[in-house]
C-alpha cells in the first residue's frame, strides 16, 4: 500500500495540530481562571457591601439600646410583681390587729 503523504509532512501536521490543541487548552484555562477570579471578586464585593449596608447608624443604635433597656426593665417589674403576689398565701387583704380596734 502506498502512502500519498510523505512522512515529514505527516510529522509536521501532527506537531502543528498538537501545538494548536495545547494553545486552545491553555486559552480555555486562562478564560476559566479569569471567570473564576471575576466571580470571586464579585462575591467579595457583595459580601462587603451587605456588611456595610446592614450596620446601624448611631441614632438607630441608641433607639435599639433604649428599646432593650425598656424591655429589661419591664421584665424586672413583672418578676417583682409576681414575687409580691406569691408572697401572699391568699389574696386577702391584711387583717387589722386588736390594737387598732381599741383606739
Amino acid at each position: 500500500m502506498s502512502n500519498l503523504i510523505e512522512q515529514e509532512s505527516k510529522y509536521l501536521i501532527r506537531a502543528s495540530l498538537k501545538e494548536i490543541h495545547s494553545n486552545r487548552i491553555q486559552s480555555y484555562y486562562n478564560i476559566l481562571n479569569i471567570v473564576i477570579f471575576g466571580l470571586f471578586i464579585t462575591i467579595c464585593i457583595l459580601v462587603l457591601y451587605n456588611c456595610n449596608k446592614n450596620q446601624l447608624t448611631p441614632h438607630e443604635k441608641a433607639q435599639k439600646m433604649l428599646k432593650e433597656q425598656q424591655y429589661i426593665l419591664s421584665k424586672i417589674h413583672e418578676v417583682k410583681q409576681d414575687s409580691l403576689e406569691r408572697s401572699q398565701i391568699t389574696n386577702l387583704p391584711s387583717l387589722n390587729t386588736i390594737h387598732q380596734y381599741s383606739k
